[in-house]
């Protein structure tokens, strides 16, 4: 299993709108859940369950708000859940500092599955927003690891993940204002999972507190971005080599099309080869086939032209024997891009193919 721990350079700004960007993580600002939020978390599998494609990779249950969400009395009084989300109506909490003091639960972490495997040697850049919590302890240490696999501990423990460069320095003194993260790298390894939280134990972490702290450290999170940068570098790795799990996106990275056609390229055909061998040995599982353009053309056409593509998919499947009722076809045409269209290697990764599994019913 490879790891990657990012450091990052964080910039002191106040942020006042929000620019689209191509995104490879899912639900990014957390406004998205799979259950109700019912009350407090007090356990990873309490945020699992509830917050959709994050999860927690220790026993350490990072907090979810939203307008649905009760913060019990004592913990309001000392300041949770006392600030707006930096867009939207969610935003998450984790505490980050505290092991030393004998704090519960002392470090969380959010962690999530990327849309698709990094590829080696492409550039990308991450980007989330903190917003420190009143009272608690401030800390310059909060970042992002990058693994091949999904981490998961019986244990609440500091996840120890090797650091590979020296944190910026920082103006970590500020209580109302939500603060910029961001981080450029090169990707070594086919990454494909990201989690945020702070690496480092309580010793050689650098705090500022004083009197009238609590003795923690504690941080909303909200919009986490991870985006390609150019030049695009098309991976040779396309195959599947892990089990479908429901909800999840996956970009059939390798199942191109000729501009304004539905036809598969002779290139797609090994990618769903390597699809159709997942799927027979996972017979529980259905796919939603979705369909996307570039932006060349009207927008009727490239809506039904997505229809089409994701057609394309589904009767090659059939062909090779997935029966049609595990299939789902969607078309979204050129509304939901991955990159600006710019140039042709840009506008050739648009025209792409997303799969989403779900659990069939019995």
């Amino acid at each position: 299993m490879n790891y990657k721990l990012l450091v990052f350079l964080f910039i002191h700004n106040v942020v006042f709108g929000q620019v689209h960007k191509p995104n490879l993580i899912p639900n990014p600002s957390f406004e998205l859940n799979d259950k109700t939020p019912l009350g407090w978390f007090y356990n990873g599998t309490d945020f699992s369950e509830v917050v959709r494609h994050w999860y927690s990779p220790t026993t350490a249950s990072p907090d979810t708000y939203n307008p649905r969400v009760i913060v019990p009395k004592t913990w309001k009084e000392k300041g949770f859940g006392n600030a707006s989300p930096k867009t939207g109506e969610a935003m998450i909490g984790i505490t980050a500092y505290g092991c030393n003091t004998g704090k519960s639960h002392c470090r969380e972490y959010a962690a999530v599955r990327i849309k698709e495997k990094m590829v080696v040697g492409q550039e990308y850049q991450l980007t989330f927003h903190l917003k420190h919590m009143p009272k608690s302890i401030h800390i310059q240490n909060i970042g992002a690891a990058l693994s091949t696999q999904k981490i998961v501990l019986n244990n609440d423990s500091l996840l120890s993940i090797p650091t590979v460069s020296m944190m910026e320095k920082l103006d970590i003194t500020s209580d109302y204002q939500w603060i910029k993260v961001s981080s450029s790298f090169m990707a070594d390894s086919t990454y494909q999972y990201l989690i945020i939280g702070n690496f480092v134990n309580d010793d050689d972490t650098k705090t500022i507190q004083n009197d009238k702290s609590i003795g923690y450290g504690y941080y909303y999170i909200d919009d986490v971005e991870l985006i390609k940068k150019p030049p695009f570098i098309n991976s040779k790795d396309h195959r599947i080599d892990i089990p479908l799990q429901p909800n999840e996106i996956f970009v059939l990275n390798g199942v191109y099309f000729s501009s304004s056609s539905a036809y598969l390229t002779i290139e797609s055909i090994k990618v769903l080869e390597n699809l159709i061998n997942v799927l027979n040995n996972q017979p529980e599982i259905g796919i939603e086939i979705h369909g996307h353009t570039d932006d060349e053309g009207g927008f009727e056409f490239n809506q039904n032209l997505s229809i089409r593509r994701a057609e394309s998919v589904r009767n090659y499947l059939t062909q090779k024997g997935i029966s049609k009722n595990r299939l789902i076809i969607k078309g979204f045409g050129e509304t939901r891009p991955v990159n600006n269209n710019t140039t042709a290697n840009e506008r050739q990764y648009n025209r792409r193919i997303e799969i989403v599994p779900y659990l069939l019913v019995e």
